[in-house]
């Protein structure tokens, strides 16, 4: 961008017309909470910051076939020394489930469990979310999972049958 003695004032709007950012070019910062300037950041630290996970909310949307169900499939895999902390789901049913007891949202350990959603209320075209009837919460809802391990969906009871899949939107971060 320039020699860190060039001054310049920039909107967040204005970044990419600028260049690219270097990852030693230094900053100011101003904090939004205080008003007073952060001086000698870098770009390379607001980077580390935000590669650490640190106040980061994730998104992901996940489609589940039948069979992934009934195998068990990762929604939202593992982060090696950190935990996942689910904040809202919401999933869209395809086609009618049958036979199973619950499609059961929980940690790869299996020891921490966000949520159960009955067979009951996974009909065709049915949209379950945290705390209406057919998705009840577990412990793990807003809640750190077990360090180091994947969110996952598992068939519990008998295998389910009949549906086609269900798709399933995740908001998360990690601490």
């Amino acid at each position: 961008m320039g020699n860190k003695n060039d001054l310049a004032y920039l909107g967040i709007n204005e970044l990419d017309a600028v260049g690219t950012l270097a990852a030693t070019d230094e900053i100011i910062a101003i904090d939004p909470t205080s008003k007073i300037p952060m001086n000698g950041g870098t770009v390379q630290d607001i980077l580390d910051l935000a590669n650490a996970g640190e106040a980061n909310t994730y998104s992901s949307q996940v489609a589940v076939s039948l069979a992934e169900l009934k195998a068990g499939k990762t929604l939202i895999a593992a982060v090696t020394g950190k935990q996942i902390v689910v904040t809202n789901f919401v999933a869209v049913m395809n086609g009618s489930f049958e036979a199973l007891t619950t499609a059961d949202l929980e940690d790869s350990s299996g020891n921490v469990v966000v949520a159960k959603l009955a067979q009951a209320q996974m009909t065709d075209n049915a949209v379950l979310t945290p705390g209406i009837t057919g998705a009840a919460l577990g412990v793990g809802m807003g809640e750190g999972l077990t360090v180091s391990e994947a969110l996952v969906i598992v068939n519990t009871g008998a295998d389910a049958t009949t549906a086609t899949g269900m798709t399933i939107a995740l908001t998360y971060f990690l601490v």
